[in-house]
C-alpha cells in the first residue's frame, strides 16, 4: 500500500532545474565564512594608534606635543648628532669661501689736482675664485644632503616607534635620490627667486620632498610628484605646517645660534609626524 503525504505537510521542494543559486538579487552577501579579511593593499601603513585621531585628520597642537615628547625622550641621539653635522658643514664652508676670498682684491685710486681730489674704487674677482666659490657650494649642498638623509631616516625610526642611538643618525638612507632632490630643490629655489614670491612658493610645495623620498625610498622625481600632491590637496594643513615648522627654526635660531640644535631636531619630528598623518602612515604613541 503506497504511503500517502497528509495535505498541509508537504515535503518543501528544490529549486526548479536551471534557477539561480543562493538569494535573490539585490540582497547582498557576505564574503564566504571562515575567511579572514583581506589585507591592506600594498604600499598601505598600518592604522595609527589610539589616541590620535581619525585617519589622515591633524592637529598642530597635538603634532607639536608628540614632537616635543619624542624630542625630550631622545635628547642625545638628536642632538649630538646635529652638532657633529653643523661643525663638519663650518669648518667645509670656511675652507672653500675663505680660500675663493683670497681671489677677492679691491682697487682704488685717488687723484688730486688745483681745484679738485678724486677717489675711485673697484672690486675684481679672479676667474678662479669664483670656480672655488662655486664648488664650495656644491660641495656644502650635498654633504648637507647626505647629513639630511641620516637624520631624517633617526627620525622617521623615532616616528615608527623604533628605538634609536646616536649612529642611527648617521646612516644615509636612499643617498642618491636625496641629492639629487636637494639639487633639484636649490635650482628651483634659485629660479623662483627671480619672482617675488617664488622661492616661497617652492619651498611650500617641496616641504615633504626629503621625507617622502626617505619614508618610501624613491626616487627624487617621484618624491616632488608625493609633496605636490599633498600640499595640493592639503593646501590649508601643509602651509599651517609650513609656517609653524619655520617659526620653530626662526625663533630657535635668535637664541644665540644655540637653539637650533633643539628646534631643528623638533621641527622635524613635527614635520614627520605631519606627513605621517596626511598619509595614513603609522604614528607611534607618545612616550611615558
Amino acid at each position: 500500500m503506497t504511503e500517502q503525504t497528509p495535505p498541509g505537510n508537504v515535503p518543501p521542494q528544490g529549486p526548479p532545474p536551471g534557477a539561480p543559486q543562493g538569494p535573490p538579487p539585490g540582497v547582498p552577501q557576505g564574503p564566504p565564512g571562515g575567511y579572514p579579511p583581506p589585507p591592506p593593499a600594498a604600499g598601505g601603513y598600518a592604522p595609527p594608534p589610539p589616541g590620535f585621531g581619525a585617519p589622515d585628520s591633524l592637529s598642530i597642537g597635538d603634532g607639536l606635543s608628540w614632537a616635543w615628547n619624542k624630542f625630550t625622550k631622545n635628547v642625545g641621539p638628536l642632538i649630538v648628532p646635529a652638532l657633529i653635522y653643523g661643525v663638519i658643514l663650518a669648518v667645509v664652508g670656511a675652507v672653500f669661501f675663505g680660500v675663493a676670498g683670497l681671489g677677492i682684491t679691491s682697487v682704488s685710486e685717488y687723484s688730486s689736482g688745483y681745484d679738485y681730489d678724486s677717489y675711485s674704487s673697484a672690486v675684481e674677482i679672479a676667474p678662479w675664485s669664483i670656480i672655488v666659490y662655486l664648488i664650495g657650494v656644491v660641495v656644502l649642498l650635498v654633504a648637507a644632503a647626505a647629513m639630511m638623509s641620516a637624520y631624517i631616516g633617526g627620525v622617521l625610526d623615532i616616528t615608527d616607534g623604533k628605538p634609536v642611538t646616536i649612529g642611527t643618525f648617521f646612516k644615509p638612507r636612499n643617498l642618491g635620490a636625496v641629492i639629487v632632490a636637494a639639487l633639484l630643490v636649490g635650482i628651483a629655489t634659485a629660479v623662483g627667486s627671480l619672482v617675488v614670491i617664488g622661492a616661497a612658493v617652492v619651498s611650500i610645495f617641496s616641504l615633504f620632498v626629503a621625507v617622502a623620498v626617505v619614508d618610501r625610498n624613491i626616487s627624487a622625481v617621484d618624491g616632488f610628484k608625493a609633496s605636490f600632491d599633498l600640499v595640493k590637496n592639503r593646501f590649508g594643513d601643509s602651509i599651517l605646517t609650513w609656517l609653524v615648522a619655520g617659526v620653530i627654526v626662526s625663533v630657535s635660531a635668535m637664541v644665540c645660534g644655540i637653539g637650533i640644535i633643539v628646534g631643528g631636531p623638533v621641527a622635524l619630528l613635527f614635520l614627520a609626524y605631519v606627513w605621517r598623518r596626511l598619509t595614513n602612515g603609522a604614528v607611534a604613541p607618545l612616550t611615558p
